[in-house]
């Protein structure tokens, strides 16, 4: 016979599983509360000056991306901001830039020069990483 206040092992046993069902019920918690927030979720949409980006433009973001992926391959050296496309679906040039802007982004060798002589209007800005920057 035990004496009075003292626990039992199956108590024990009982408690532990409970505290431990209870610190896994609370995770799975935190993480719906933390996946389902606002600020924790992640902004995949492209940007594109404030507007919502078409499906056409999508798809000139996949081909901007596309040629990157293929520059890249070819060993070119994105840290000064170059053009790496000056027609893209005769309406846009590809340009890689750094977030946030540097001076050698504005620096007219490294723009496309479809786009500085206005014969294209319309841009997609990369990051070094291939990471739409934005689209105008």
């Amino acid at each position: 016979m035990r004496a009075p206040g003292t626990i039992k092992p199956v108590q024990i046993g009982k408690t532990v599983v409970a505290i431990v069902v209870f610190l896994l019920m609370l995770f799975a918690v935190i993480m719906i509360v933390v996946r389902c927030s606002p600020q924790a979720t992640t902004n995949d949409e492209p940007k594109s000056s404030g507007k919502k980006i078409t499906s056409f433009e999508e798809d000139l973001v996949q081909q901007a991306q596309q040629i990157y992926f293929q520059k890249k391959a070819q060993k070119v050296d994105f840290t000064n901001g170059p053009c790496i496309s000056d027609n893209l679906a005769s309406s846009y040039v590809v340009d890689i830039a750094h977030e946030p802007r540097q001076a050698i982004d504005d620096l007219p060798e490294n723009q496309c020069p479809a786009f500085l002589s206005g014969k294209i209007k319309h841009f997609i800005e990369l990051n070094p990483e291939g990471n739409l920057i934005r689209i105008q």
